[in-house]
Parts: C-alpha cells; sequence; structure tokens
C-alpha cells in the first residue's frame, strides 16, 4: 500500500500491477472521492470539520458523513496532501485487492465498481470459517493444496558459496529472521531435490549461529500452517460490532458472539488495559511539555509511535516494528516532545540579513515522511521539516504556565498588628 513508487517502475517496464489495500472498501471509496472533490473543487477538509452543519455524501456510505468527524490527518496541510498522493498513486494500478468480503461492504464494494477506479477484488481475511468433518477433511481440497504446497519444499535450494553469502548479509543487516535452510541436491535440472542437513554448523561460517541466537534460528522445512476456524469473537458493547449484516455474517458462519457486562470493563481486560497505557501516556507527554490541549492529537500520535517501538512481554520482549518489518527500529531521531526548535526558513526570496531560524515546538513524527512535525508560532500552522535544531531541556509551553500560575499566586501582606519597627524609633516616640 504504502511503496506505491513501484507502480511507476511497473508502469516504465509495461507490467501490470496491483495494489493490496488493507482496510475496506468504504475507505477506500473516501480516499478517491475526498481526493477528487480537492482536486476538481478545491476541496478544504479544515474548513469543513470546523462547520457545525456540513455534512458529506461519500459514494461509498450509505449516509451522510458529518464534517466534524472527518479523519485528523486531513485537517494538516502536510497529511492531507499525503492522502492525496497517494489516492492518485492508486488509480494507476491495475486491481486493487481489499480486505474486505462483499457480504460486509456490499454497498462500498458495488460503488466503486461503477466508477472509473481500478477494478475492485473483495479478498477477505484468509480464514476457513466453514467447519469440516473428520470423514471428509482427508480427501477434502484443502488437503490437497497442502500437500501440493509440501511438494514444493523439493523444488531448490542453495549451493554452500551461497548460503555463507546469505549468512553474512543476514548478520550484517541485523534484522531478525527465521532461515529455513535445506541441502540441494542432484536431480533433473528443472525438479532438483533437497534434503535437511544433519547439522546445519557444517555450512554456515564458524559462529554464525551463537552469533545470532538471540536474533535469529535457522531451521530445516517448515510445513505450511492450517488456519481453524473462528468459532468466538468477544468484544465490549460497542454498536460496531452488533450490526445487522455482522450479525447475519456470524450467524451465517457459526460465530458465537460474546460481549462484557455493562460497566464492567473488566472483562474486556485486553482492550481496556492498551486503551488506558495510552491515555495515560499522552497525559504524561502533555503534562510533561505542558501543550495545551488542544494539542492532543498529537499527543496520542506521538504515544502510539513511540509505543509500536517498545519492548512487550507479549512478544517476547519484542517490538511491535520488529514483528511487522522485521529488524530493530530506530531510536536515534527520537527528541523530547514539546521541546523548543528552530526550524531552518527556507522561503523563497529572502533578504540576506534576516534571520534563518524561527522559535517553533516539536509536535511529533510525520507518518510518511522522514522529518519532524514542527508547530510553526507564527503562522499557528503544522508543518514538516527536517531541517530542525533542538533544545531538549527548553519547553516554551511550560514556561508558560509556570509563569501564569506565579501571577495567580496571593500576594502576602503582612498584618499592621505584626509590624516590627527598629528600637531607636520606639525609643523616642515613647520618650525613652
Amino acid at each position: 500500500m504504502f511503496c506505491t513508487s513501484m507502480l511507476d517502475v511497473a508502469e516504465e517496464f509495461g507490467v501490470p500491477s496491483y495494489l493490496f489495500f488493507p482496510s475496506g472498501a468504504a475507505f477506500l471509496g473516501f480516499m478517491f472521492h475526498i481526493q477528487t472533490l480537492h482536486d476538481e473543487e478545491g476541496f478544504d477538509a479544515a474548513a469543513a470539520a470546523e462547520s457545525t452543519e456540513a455534512e458529506l455524501v461519500f459514494p461509498g456510505l450509505v449516509r451522510p458523513l458529518p464534517g466534524k468527524v472527518l479523519p485528523s490527518g486531513l485537517l494538516h496541510e502536510e497529511l492531507a496532501a499525503a492522502s492525496y498522493r497517494m489516492a492518485r498513486d492508486f488509480r494507476k494500478s491495475k486491481g486493487i485487492l481489499v480486505n474486505t468480503v462483499k457480504e460486509l461492504e456490499s454497498y462500498a464494494v458495488d460503488s466503486l465498481s461503477r466508477t472509473e477506479n481500478p477494478k475492485v477484488y473483495p479478498v477477505g481475511p484468509i480464514l476457513n470459517l466453514k467447519p469440516e468433518s473428520s470423514s471428509e477433511s482427508s480427501g477434502s481440497e484443502e488437503d490437497e493444496v497442502v500437500r501440493w504446497l509440501d511438494q514444493q519444499s523439493d523444488m531448490g535450494g542453495f549451493c554452500a558459496e551461497q548460503v555463507k553469502e546469505i549468512a553474512c548479509a543476514l548478520e550484517g543487516s541485523g534484522h531478525r529472521f527465521l532461515w529455513s535452510l535445506r541441502r540441494l541436491e542432484g536431480g533433473p535440472a528443472l525438479t532438483p531435490k533437497t534434503t535437511d542437513y544433519g547439522d546445519v554448523r557444517e555450512v554456515l561460517p564458524e559462529g554464525f549461529v551463537d552469533r545470532t541466537t538471540e536474533v535469529g534460528r535457522v531451521i530445516g522445512w517448515a510445513p505450511p500452517s492450517t488456519i481453524h476456524q473462528v468459532r468466538l469473537i468477544q468484544t465490549d458493547n460497542g454498536l460496531e460490532f452488533q450490526s445487522a449484516g455482522l450479525l447475519k455474517y456470524y450467524e451465517d458462519n457459526g460465530i458465537l458472539l460474546q460481549t462484557s457486562c455493562i460497566n464492567t470493563p473488566q472483562q474486556n481486560r485486553t482492550a481496556e488495559r492498551k486503551h488506558r497505557h495510552l491515555l495515560e501516556t499522552t497525559r504524561a507527554l502533555r503534562f510533561h511539555s505542558g501543550l495545551p490541549v488542544h494539542f492532543w492529537g498529537n499527543c496520542v500520535l506521538t504515544t502510539m509511535y513511540l509505543s509500536n517501538r517498545l519492548p512487550s512481554k507479549l512478544l517476547g520482549n519484542w517490538t511491535p516494528f520488529e514483528v511487522l518489518l522485521g529488524r530493530i527500529p530506530p531510536y536515534q531521531h527520537l527528541r523530547n516532545f514539546g521541546c523548543l526548535v528552530y526550524m531552518k526558513d527556507t522561503s523563497p526570496g529572502l533578504d540576506k540579513f534576516v534571520e534563518r531560524g524561527r522559535p517553533d515546538i516539536f509536535v511529533g513524527y510525520p507518518a510518511s515522511q522522514k522529518g519532524y512535525t514542527v508547530y510553526e508560532f507564527q503562522s499557528r500552522k503544522v508543518v514538516t521539516s527536517r531541517d530542525v535544531h533542538f533544545f531538549a531541556d527548553n519547553f516554551p509551553y511550560r514556561k508558560r504556565q509556570l509563569a501564569s500560575s506565579t501571577r495567580r499566586l496571593p500576594r502576602l501582606v503582612p498584618s499592621p498588628t505584626t509590624l516590627l519597627l527598629p528600637m531607636t524609633r520606639l525609643s523616642s516616640s515613647l520618650g525613652l
């Protein structure tokens, strides 16, 4: 989805390109329509969000969408531009595989098929929702597919020199890995045979297994796993999980829906704990930086950015970043949230003797650019820049809070009954 530059490469080589869209069909239609409104009619999402009466009609949604619930990313100029650019690139593909099923989003899928957008293929979650009896499982089509996949293990391998080159590259990359390594043996040219090594150390570089024991493993043939039937879904009482379409889907596929009791969050403890963790971290960021409450969105985004780079016990002390991308996340670019920064002014036509840096506030990390998100005091806009100099111990908004709280302190006026006079003046007034 985010490697849209490969669409241009495919276009240059004349190769048809297909895109996988991990969200639903309704959101894909929303991206296409909002980009069309912006390009053809100059639509301003920020102005629509400020209007209390604005309602937007989207082809993929049954009801109008209030402007005040537009995604927060569209309210920032940089993020909105990236979203529009991404939608334009999506249109270059020959087809889009959408992570949905037509039974759930039939209205959105049908609306996409009636437009000039690329053809949409709702692939849905790859789950086996239909239970099979044990008597039928041995000769089922699924078993034939699995047996065919098992046979592909003999379709190729690497020679000793290639194995050593791959091992050196893996060790030098720093990525976590699981390597299924097999021995290449003789056989027909098009169908070589492979077998497992008795000891993989005999072909790998000396000490490779010991040096990489914390980040990876080398194994033999790993058979394909079978995904079992989903029998139970447990949620809170959110209505988004109990719509008419979903309830019919649960019934048709034999899925039992269980909900927690009202005002009993401990029954939904995993989601509630994560929600509490995000809110507590968000509050800590805001209180430490002293930012006003209208920056809460930047605080939440930064909290999610940092959480994805923190080790988790549930993941074996790996970070979500490592599990998703297979490499250790970089940390050298992290900075103190809400601190003072000076951003280089790259505006054209600047006078030679004016300052080149402006004092601003660091408010996060952009989602689609390599830089920093900065709040400009002068223009009151959130922008992205790479040329930023940080003052990690200086928090302008926190200083403002301290100054305002000091001004609100009551003034201590000494009582007349406790007024102290020098002894010489007291003696003269008494005639002593």
